[in-house]
């Protein structure tokens, strides 16, 4: 029997925005409760709390994209088991033990983990008919098929016994050996979380706390002890009842229990307000400016000065820019809410920050958007996002008529979104993304001139990560690194802009890292998303996202729709 000698824990919580309401109380309970605690730490998207330390979920070896072409349905919940099941190994300096707590349970009295013995304390579920649970049948199946000695050895008094009681200690030497026997069984290289989630043939069919439970009673009997704790799962979010009963050392306020708690009137409102939403609002974009240069981004809290456009129908995004004899003009998406496309539009900025008359410089019927611009050789020169038409166009600005010249075609048969040059170690280098997994994975081509072929890199897609991999401006070089910013997509298309240091580009290799991120402010003009940020000379560009209500919204679709069946 392996001697536990070291007895201080860590506590992880993972948490999502559903969680707010009971999070902080889960912390306190920890903090208050549970013994031999050192560290209390959520693992969440953004961070949720100043009263714990935060690790960002993104910094995982899996994403929430990767999950969901992985698995069939289901993504969150078995996003939720990894993060649990991989806290072990990925959080730096965490402890040999690692409580896991489910951020709605609450702990209410005094709980220890770990006996006289020093041998790691289970808690058993109130659950019973087991074998009458669907859930309870398919997890069992997952478990038994990625590692069959568990259900060869489990004692047959367990199999209707489950360990799901909301929170677990795992210890990290466990961990690491259910991992490998896991995928030195699987046999194809595949890390455990792949073997994990292919395995999986129902929405909700896995059970993070069962496997490792199962795992201990079955594999090392002699290195656990169970004992009881009292609890409750309710809807009921009454914490001064139940701390004043002390009849439950935990109680777990579900989510899902607590929407189902909601009175009919509550879900009525919910239901009108959504339908409200998608029938009176649009989303509306606008353009602002930051006064110094891109690079100043690192280390400024921006403060933007958003041009004025108080047109409902039309907006003005994906800004990038250029200067000709001191005069400097933005190149965007002139995007139509009546037509549903965008258009490339270029206007000159005054010294005021306002934007002279716009011209349309490229329209091809179909959607165009994202005008990003290189300047080389003295040349202007634009690729935009145009995937509609499944082909991706090198341009040249005339810098007289301020026209834009096709000069080739790039790629064809591709939908390439957000395409991005930065010429770099005598090479031009772009980042961009793909048609339906355009927010999650991140491609790389190179070529030694703009006119030669780009060639695909062969580790793509080089990031599978929907917090950072899509394409959100202009890169720019600082202190001899690139600097890439991206748009973090996990919660909604364009929810903010991620800066990430890129320390390895090669033709064989990509790297990058997190450097900070910009999210929106909504001081000004309710500003709930950014996704582009470029540099035009000593000042920056960059652009935000509102909801705007449009009472003849119905009447435009209407009307869309008509058109479109007369043609």
């Amino acid at each position: 029997m392996r001697q536990i000698t070291q007895q201080i824990i860590d506590v992880v919580i993972p948490a999502h925005e559903k969680d707010l309401d009971t999070l902080n109380h889960c912390i306190e309970g920890v903090r208050r409760n549970v013994a031999d605690v050192r560290r209390i730490i959520v693992i969440s998207k953004e961070k949720y709390t100043d009263k714990a330390e935060w690790f960002d979920e993104a910094l995982f070896p899996f994403s929430f994209q990767e999950i969901a072409s992985l698995t069939r349905s289901g993504t969150g919940w078995h996003l939720q088991q990894l993060l649990k099941l991989y806290s072990p190994l990925v959080i730096p300096g965490i402890s040999e033990n690692v409580l896991i707590v489910d951020s709605d349970t609450v702990f209410l009295r005094k709980v220890k983990f770990f006996s006289d013995e020093g041998l790691p304390l289970y808690n058993l579920s109130k659950d019973q008919d087991l074998d009458k649970s669907k859930f309870h049948q398919d997890s069992y199946k997952h478990i038994a098929k990625i590692l069959p000695e568990i259900d060869q050895k489990l004692p047959e008094n367990f199999k209707n016994i489950s360990g799901i009681c909301h929170h677990m200690l795992f210890q990290k030497h466990m961990i690491e050996e259910l991992f490998r026997r896991v995928e030195e069984l699987d046999g194809t290289g595949d890390p455990f979380y792949k073997v994990f989630l292919k395995n999986s043939e129902a929405s909700y069919g896995v059970a993070e706390y069962n496997l490792y439970f199962y795992f201990l009673i079955s594999l090392h009997p002699k290195e656990y002890q169970i004992r009881i704790l009292r609890y409750k799962n309710t809807a009921d979010f009454s914490l001064w009842k139940y701390r004043w009963r002390r009849k439950y050392h935990y109680c777990s306020f579900h989510s899902y229990m607590r929407e189902n708690q909601k009175t009919v009137s509550q879900k009525i409102k919910d239901f009108f307000a959504k339908k409200i939403g998608r029938a009176f609002y649009f989303e509306h974009w606008n353009v602002g400016v930051l006064d110094f240069p891109i690079q100043e981004i690192l280390n400024i809290t921006p403060e933007i000065f958003w041009i004025k456009n108080n047109e409902k129908l039309n907006f003005l995004a994906d800004p990038f820019g250029f200067e000709i004899n001191g005069q400097k003009y933005v190149v965007f998406e002139d995007y139509s809410q009546v037509k549903k496309r965008g258009r490339i539009g270029i206007a000159p900025l005054n010294s005021d920050f306002s934007l002279g008359k716009k011209t349309i410089i490229l329209d091809d019927k179909k959607h165009l958007s994202y005008p990003f611009l290189i300047n080389h050789e003295d040349k202007i020169y634009m690729i935009c996002e145009s995937y509609k038409s499944r082909k991706l166009s090198l341009y040249e600005i005339d810098q007289k008529d301020l026209t834009a010249k096709k000069i080739k075609d790039i790629f064809s048969d591709k939908k390439i979104v957000d395409p991005t040059i930065v010429h770099f170690q005598n090479k031009f280098w772009m980042f961009y993304t793909i048609g339906d997994s355009c927010d999650s994975r991140l491609h790389v081509a190179f070529a030694d001139s703009l006119f030669d072929d780009f060639k695909e890199h062969p580790a793509n897609p080089v990031k599978i990560d929907a917090t950072s991999a899509r394409s959100a401006g202009t890169p720019f070089l600082f202190n001899g690194h690139i600097y890439r910013p991206s748009q973090n997509c996990s919660k909604s298309y364009g929810s903010s802009i991620v800066i990430n240091r890129i320390t390895e580009l090669t033709e064989q290799s990509f790297r990058e890292e997190f450097v900070r991120e910009i999210k929106p402010d909504s001081k000004s003009f309710n500003c709930i998303g950014l996704h582009t940020l470029s540099s035009l000379g000593n000042i920056t560009l960059i652009d935000g996202k509102s909801r705007v209500f449009v009472f003849y919204k119905p009447l435009i679709s209407l009307l869309r729709n008509f058109v479109r069946i007369c043609k």
